[in-house]
């Protein structure tokens, strides 16, 4: 369900939004737009594949955007197995993106990440 769905993706992120470095997601149109949500999932999913993301910060700047959507669909592709059901453009280019299509994406994050967190020992996930 929607909510069931937000409230996984509030918890992943709740560290940084703690920090500062994006605000809570509200929804599953516009708190997308920029690209640095789904970038912090990957984050939280493995810091590796985006080490440098945590010096970014929300950017109106729709440059920026196209950049952090880009990397984060083509390392959610490459890294992760998910497939690329959204364009930036589909994010960038309207004022409010399709909330099903965002949410749909969304879910094959919460199913990797979900199924990746299963298989982590209770110690590796607390040395993270």
């Amino acid at each position: 369900s929607k909510v069931a769905l937000l409230f996984w993706v509030r918890i992943q992120l709740e560290d940084y939004i703690a920090a500062s470095i994006i605000p809570s997601v509200q929804d599953f149109s516009r708190s997308w737009r920029t690209g640095l949500a789904f970038c912090l999932l990957i984050h939280r999913h493995n810091p590796l594949l985006i080490p440098d993301i945590l010096s970014r910060t929300d950017s109106q700047d729709k440059a920026v955007w196209l950049e952090l959507l880009t990397l984060a669909f083509d390392l959610a592709s490459s890294h992760m197995g998910i497939s690329n059901y959204l364009e930036p453009a589909d994010l960038i280019d309207v004022d409010h993106p399709h909330e099903p299509s965002v949410m749909m994406y969304v879910s094959e994050y919460y199913k990797v990440m979900s199924s990746a967190q299963k298989n982590e020992s209770p110690t590796a996930r607390q040395e993270k």
